[in-house]
């Protein structure tokens, strides 16, 4: 009984990691996006600059955007192959302590 709360617990903390590390992603990629700095704005001598920047801009938090999402969807598929085959050992040992044969 012990070692299956153990396991439990692992398996919790499991979960707990994939959530650790998108919030790290999230700080990451908000920390890195690009914006417009006032500074610049008064460098801009045509309205057609302001334009430009703003589209350069656009672009590039778009592919951090990307990048982001690539990086997210890494992490989860990472952690659900590890909680699915965490999940079936489980239930596998349960199964057998409990003498019950799986099909």
């Amino acid at each position: 009984m012990h070692e299956q709360m153990e396991q439990w617990k692992n398996s919790v903390r499991n979960f707990q990691q994939p959530l650790q590390e998108i919030m790290a992603l999230n700080l990451k990629t908000l920390q890195n996006m690009s914006y417009l700095r006032p500074e610049e704005l008064t460098k801009l001598r045509r309205p057609e600059e302001l334009l430009e920047r703003n589209i350069h801009v656009l672009i590039e938090n778009s592919h951090k955007t990307l990048n982001y999402m690539e990086e997210a969807f890494h992490i989860f598929e990472k952690h659900m192959l590890s909680a699915a085959s965490n999940a079936r050992k489980l239930g596998e040992q349960s199964l057998r302590q409990a003498g019950i044969k799986r099909n």
